[in-house]
């Protein structure tokens, strides 16, 4: 938790490492914070952040129980598993401008550095509140039986659960990934819970 500097971390290993540098921060019900090097309210406009993130995160938890057609009895199922929000991250991603390369820095080879690499990230929802349009932000195309594909320019939840064919039967979640489609820098913060 705290601060991630520029290749700092590899998504997909099979990449160079990602060109962003972040910061993480976590639950301070559960997890205690680094908040060494912020400017100064930061950690006050994080908390409140986080708990307004905490509040709809609990509305799309009774969203997907609704969807998914639970007894009345376990509206509140998610939100019982989820609690704590111990699972849960807040990361500010800050993507520098970069050079544009194409068949390299656009994704297409699967070796060279793009702003993250592919990866899933676990959990019910992820959040991405964005600055504006997205270009480069790429997510595999939906898989019959997704329960939810919301992108929008401000705030997106891009996690589907769907039964993944020759695996078990288990759940799966789609992979997304940042190229540098465009040179411009672009902060992003996203809460997974």
């Amino acid at each position: 938790m705290g601060y991630v500097p520029l290749k700092g971390e590899h998504a997909n290993p099979t990449r160079s490492p990602d060109l962003h540098e972040a910061f993480v921060i976590k639950s301070r019900r559960c997890f205690e914070n680094d908040f060494r090097g912020t400017p100064a309210g930061f950690e006050e406009t994080t908390s409140i952040f986080w708990d307004k993130a905490e509040k709809a995160a609990r509305r799309f938890q009774i969203a997907c129980a609704l969807a998914l057609d639970l007894p009345v009895s376990d509206l509140d199922f998610f939100a019982r598993t989820t609690h704590r929000f111990d699972m849960s991250a807040l990361k500010y991603n800050y993507y520098p401008p970069c050079d544009f390369e194409a068949g390299s820095s656009d994704g297409e080879c699967g070796s060279a550095a793009i702003r993250i690499g592919e990866h899933t990230d676990f959990g019910i929802l992820t959040f991405l509140f964005l600055d504006g349009a997205a270009p480069g932000l790429q997510v595999r195309p939906s898989l019959e039986g997704d329960a939810l594909n919301i992108v929008g320019s401000s705030a997106a939840s891009e996690k589907g659960w769907t039964e993944a064919p020759g695996r078990g039967g288990g759940h799966c979640h789609r992979q997304q990934r940042l190229d540098v489609g465009a040179v411009d820098e672009r902060p992003l913060a996203s809460i997974f819970t």
